[in-house]
């Protein structure tokens, strides 16, 4: 194992526009023609490209595919023209989107069976005394969320438990971002939040928000041909976060790997953005990686994290030759991308990894649930606006920055 200290954290830098073209940057019909297996620069709609071996997630739908990639306006993930590494576009990410629902403490969820209006409020029949509940008092000023109705948050002024099947509540919709209907229909299944503090129950813990395992982009299409006994799979993108977006206070998770081994996957997180101490504000990478016959517990030293930049981020991994063999490789690239004045990049095209890990035996990657970009975020803050993700490439070949 070894550490190398990466060139591009050691030159100052210069204040970057919204959108930098970057030198020499292929299009994602260049590195596809090139072999690569997926290629997004997000300047067509979400996979439309139809040249890419690996799709993303399909798109959100409430009634077949709820756990759909999370994106449009006034949703999780949107395309922008805020700022872009090169072309038009990118991937933001909105700490807020869906109405805010990942910086509640958990919510509970109830299936409307029936309803009976009445000025603004209605009475749901559900099967449970939510009402008995001690978190449930009147005027709690509870978010509530039609899950059914784009996620359309609601104040729930009064909760009234009338028996066991049955509460009467009153309420008036506060944000509907996802341009929902704005209403409640029978069979809508609604979300009633937690108070942060009070009986938040996300991991125990009352102050900890939803970490929004929903909002994790998950690739699809991946073939045991992409990862064979030896070779190498190669994942890299850019990301960006202004100086004004309060970062979840816990981690955000760059990426997901996880391999068809039960229990191994490789996560690099930005750390306790906006804490003190020692890990505050770093990147890092920490976890286990390969089966019985051969397990790295792996974590580097962390690296200091700065908004107003764009970073280029690679990683590698390298199947093992056989189940047994404990020749599976590892290796992570980080840089900040550094210009000079005049504008051309400073940072080296293909730089030497800052982790590079080998002898232990790592399998296959999953084909469900195997890759993502990014991550889910614990954290205990409300997490506000934005992260920018750009020109995502796959290959079996070394990508680099360029």
């Amino acid at each position: 194992m070894k550490f190398v200290p990466s060139v591009g954290f050691l030159i100052s830098s210069i204040l970057l526009l919204p959108s930098i073209a970057i030198a020499n940057e292929k299009t994602c019909t260049q590195w596809l023609e090139q072999g690569a297996l997926f290629c997004d620069s997000f300047e067509q709609d979400i996979n439309s490209e139809p040249n890419n071996q690996l799709r993303w997630k399909a798109p959100f739908n409430s009634e077949t595919n709820r756990y759909g990639m999370m994106i449009g306006p006034g949703n999780q993930y949107d395309r922008s023209e805020d700022r872009a590494i090169a072309g038009k576009y990118a991937l933001r990410l909105d700490f807020e989107g869906r109405n805010g629902i990942c910086n509640e403490c958990g919510i509970d969820r109830v299936k409307i069976d029936g309803l009976s209006f009445y000025n603004q409020g209605f009475t749901a029949t559900h099967g449970e005394n939510l009402a008995e509940a001690p978190y449930f008092q009147p005027d709690a000023n509870r978010a509530i969320y039609n899950l059914t109705d784009s996620f359309s948050k609601w104040r729930g002024e009064q909760i009234y438990g009338e028996n066991s099947d049955n509460d009467t509540i009153l309420a008036d919709v506060i944000q509907n971002d996802m341009s929902g209907q704005g209403t409640f229909n029978i069979n809508d299944e609604i979300g009633i939040a937690r108070q942060c503090g009070v009986d938040g129950k996300v991991g125990g813990n009352i102050i900890r928000r939803n970490d929004c395992d929903i909002a994790i982009n998950w690739l699809e299409g991946v073939e045991e041909s992409m990862h064979e006994p030896g070779e190498t799979l190669y994942m890299r993108y850019y990301f960006y976060v202004p100086e004004e977006t309060v970062m979840p206070d816990i981690t955000i998770k760059l990426a997901y790997f996880r391999t068809q081994t039960t229990g191994t996957e490789q996560i690099p997180v930005i750390n306790n953005a906006g804490r003190t101490g020692s890990r505050a504000n770093t990147f890092h990478t920490e976890g286990s990686i390969g089966n019985a016959e051969g397990v790295k517990t792996f974590k580097i030293a962390p690296i200091m994290f700065e908004k107003n930049q764009w970073y280029y981020f690679e990683q590698a991994f390298t199947r093992s030759s056989s189940d047994t063999a404990l020749d599976g490789r590892y290796r992570w690239w980080l840089n900040k991308l550094e210009y000079s004045e005049t504008g051309q990049l400073l940072t080296a095209e293909y730089p030497e990894a800052i982790y590079d890990v080998s002898g232990f035996n790592l399998a296959q990657v999953k084909k469900n649930k195997g890759m993502s970009v990014p991550g889910n975020w614990p954290h205990e803050n409300d997490a506000i606006g934005y992260m920018y993700f750009d020109n995502v490439v796959i290959s079996n070949s070394r990508i680099g920055n360029q």
